[in-house]
């Protein structure tokens, strides 16, 4: 995690460097990310990097694990979600706000994506691990609520059922994104102009009809 050096950073001092960091995570991956282009990024010196962090792995655990979340739960504060919704309607609102995001602002899809994979680099595959594991049990939990409540067939494997929800709505419909736009996930992450080319419809459509195929394939009759 960063030093209280870090956080008393003045804004117009954090945030350039907070921009590198982003950049460079999301078009080069953990292992290829450069401290030297970061720094000069981010408008400071190689050495001052350290003062706000301990090494590479610090800023990368940082930036997924505190600096992605808040910026995702930002984007989904505006998202209305009735009260008497079912699972697959809430998946619907929350998928949206996130692939709307991901659109908007492809580095932070790129860095969850890349999260969420498997890795052999052992400074931080205990990471990927542990954030694999939450997500999945967040979406456990609530296929399992949505099962003692009726929405989803009791038959069926919850974590099947998770991992299916997971791969549907997340890396699907992110991977049908960039088919439809027609670069890959680097491409997008270094121009996200290029995410314009695909309207709001277009995405409401493909969450919309995601969300009714897992609700055909999981959900009662």
């Amino acid at each position: 995690m960063p030093k209280s050096t870090f956080f008393n950073l003045a804004e117009d001092k954090r945030a350039p460097l907070v921009e590198a960091l982003l950049d460079e995570f999301a078009t080069r991956g953990y292992r290829h990310a450069s401290l030297d282009r970061i720094a000069r990024a981010g408008g400071v010196s190689k050495g001052s990097l350290y003062q706000y962090f301990s090494n590479k792995a610090d800023m990368y655990q940082w930036l997924l694990t505190e600096e992605l979340p808040r910026r995702k739960m930002a984007a989904m504060r505006g998202t209305a979600v009735a009260s008497e919704a079912d699972l697959f309607e809430t998946l619907e609102a929350w998928f949206l706000a996130g692939l709307q995001l991901f659109v908007r602002e492809p580095r932070l899809a790129t860095l969850g994506a890349a999260l969420m994979n498997p890795t052999l680099e052992p400074e931080i595959q205990a990471l990927h691990q542990q954030v694999s594991g939450q997500s999945h049990a967040f979406l456990l939990g609530m296929v399992k609520e949505a099962m003692a409540s009726g929405e989803v067939r009791p038959d069926l494997d919850a974590d099947f059922v998770a991992v299916l929800v997971a791969k549907v709505m997340g890396s699907g419909l992110s991977e049908t994104v960039l088919m439809r736009l027609g670069v890959d996930a680097a491409q997008l992450a270094a121009d996200p102009e290029l995410g314009r080319r695909l309207g709001e419809q277009d995405i409401e459509a493909l969450v919309h009809q995601a969300a009714e195929i897992l609700r055909r394939a999981v959900g009662t009759p």
